[in-house]
């Protein structure tokens, strides 16, 4: 008994020592996909001879290849898995439970989310992914008090403008409701003209405190006046503080005139301000407006942001919902010649109409045409879209292009950080 437990110890201590296998990826320049383990060759390109887990061999050229990383073995066995898997609740389930006990986070993620992709109410699923249900909708907790408007302050969710308190002194708020009337003034000022509009300009071009940006946003960044919105740009410029990095990069992807975007964008390059630029332009990636997406990623190209590219490769293909007018379809009632009754689309007679045609004044039946306005109403629908200023940024910053294949850039991307 004593010598068959320590035979077990002995043999699960050598098994602590195997090294995990590991298998190469090779992506192929044509688009496809070699497993096992890569080695150069001897010959003069500096070649791949890739040996498959079933021990057979290829040889490839170095034209061929795109790029080689390694992986664990699991991964291979789970993408194996995966590619087999149908897309039903039950082996996505089995799949999901596979992963958690391979302890494959991510990718166990990615089924609970196909579950629900299927039925929206799942409620494993849902509750595996940290959702809870409220007032009808599945969501996290911050999902649920981003809906009502929260933010989370240390710990706590309070509302935008509870957060706007907290932060600011006495002191500052005090300031910030100066600067605010003021910035009414210099733009009642501007409106006026005469010898008042150049005070304002040159009051407005000395001001570099940072607590008269919410006054200059609300009375020149959003103002329908183009020139004043240029005017918000420099004004902006002028200000060293991150706050004002926002309003410029909210400018760059949302303002409606293609010049002041622009200028917007040249200004955070001339500040040099890149660096506190990129976070806001990442959260510009997830926004529900997908012109707003296509702008951040024109925005990340030209800054060359490299650190923009694993959330550029997220943005590839986003979805995004839309109001569509759709017809209420109406029904009626026809009759016939002999009292024959037939139903239809649109087909409501009016009542003198069907009053004569019932005592027999209209023995041949009747055609009746309404000029009436079909009934509609809008529904939301969703529509995945593939981006292709996010597609041309990456190609610009990274120097390649696997297209929308969302996948083959992220193989590529950990291959380049590993």
């Amino acid at each position: 008994m004593n010598q068959h437990l320590f035979c077990c110890g002995f043999l699960l201590t050598l098994l602590a020592f195997i090294p995990e296998v590991r298998a190469d990826l090779v992506q192929l320049k044509s688009g496809g996909e070699l497993h096992g383990q890569a080695s150069h060759t001897t010959q003069k390109d500096g070649g791949y001879v890739i040996r498959s887990l079933s021990g057979a061999t290829v040889e490839l050229n170095l034209n061929e290849v795109a790029f080689v990383t390694a992986r664990p073995g699991l991964i291979d066995e789970y993408e194996r898995k995966a590619r087999l898997a149908p897309m039903t609740i039950e082996d996505q389930w089995a799949l999901a439970e596979w992963c958690r006990q391979s302890d494959l986070k991510l990718e166990r993620q990615t089924h609970l989310k196909s579950i629900l992709d299927i039925d929206p109410e799942h409620e494993k699923a849902n509750y595996a992914l940290g959702r809870t249900k409220r007032n009808g909708l599945w969501g996290t907790r911050d999902e649920h008090m981003s809906a009502l408007g929260m933010v989370k302050y240390r710990g706590r969710y309070v509302t935008p403008e509870e957060l706007e308190l907290l932060e600011k002194s006495s002191e500052d708020r005090e300031v910030e409701k100066q600067y605010y009337a003021k910035a009414r003034m210099w733009h009642g000022w501007l409106v006026n003209g005469g010898v008042a509009k150049q005070k304002a300009m040159d009051e407005l071009k000395q001001l570099k405190d940072p607590l008269a940006l919410k006054g200059l946003s609300k009375y020149f960044q959003y103002d329908n006046n183009r020139e004043f919105r240029k005017l918000a740009v420099e004004l902006f410029a002028n200000i060293d503080h991150t706050g004002a990095v926002a309003r410029l990069v909210e400018m760059t992807v949302t303002d409606s005139d293609g010049h002041i975007r622009q200028t917007a964008l040249e200004a955070i390059k001339m500040t040099r301000k890149v660096d506190q630029a990129i976070p806001y332009l990442i959260h510009a990636l997830s926004s529900s407006a997908n012109l707003v997406v296509r702008r951040a990623g024109t925005a990340l190209g030209e800054l060359g942001a490299e650190k923009a590219v694993p959330h550029l490769i997220a943005a590839l293909v986003t979805v995004h919902q839309y109001q569509k007018e759709e017809a209420v379809p109406t029904y009626g009632v026809g009759i016939g010649a002999g009292g024959n009754v037939g139903f239809g689309a649109n087909a409501v007679l009016p009542p003198e109409i069907e009053a004569m045609m019932r005592t027999g004044q209209l023995p041949y039946g009747v055609q009746v045409y309404s000029n009436r306005k079909p009934i509609t109403h809008m529904v939301n629908v969703s529509m995945a879209q593939e981006n292709m200023e996010v597609l041309d940024a990456l190609v610009s910053i990274t120097g390649q292009n696997f297209g929308y294949n969302e996948r083959t850039w992220q193989l590529w991307w950990k291959s380049q950080h590993p």
